[in-house]
């Protein structure tokens, strides 16, 4: 699959049957633009494409649900999807970085 169509999965951004980039909340080009911007990390380019839409809920432009594969998904609020969004954009930051753990390891007794 290639980076654009990978992302509009990602994003549930699909273009239907029928529609065209035009009928979506991306066109290519933007897309283009995240996977330029986030130098082809595919994860780090659709953190950032979940973080503009949250922008666009929190500034009161409708998205009123998204598909990702085969599951769809149907907000009750804005604040309900503004709250999805920013999830998913955590999530796929994580993936993009690599994540980072931090933990400790206790020392044994008899151990230094």
């Amino acid at each position: 699959m290639d980076d654009i169509l990978w992302l509009r999965h990602a994003l549930g951004e699909e273009i239907a049957e029928g529609q065209t980039e035009a009928d979506t909340n991306f066109m290519d080009r933007d897309l283009e633009d995240l996977l330029e911007e986030h130098k082809d990390n595919r994860n780090l380019a659709a953190a950032a494409g979940w973080r503009r839409k949250a922008g666009w809920i929190n500034r009161g432009r409708s998205l009123q649900s998204y598909k990702v594969g085969d599951e769809s998904y149907t907000y009750t609020s804005a604040k309900e999807a503004f709250e999805i969004a920013m999830d998913m954009a955590r999530d796929y930051e994580s993936r993009g970085s690599g994540g980072s753990r931090v933990f400790s390891i206790a020392a044994t007794e008899g151990t230094s």
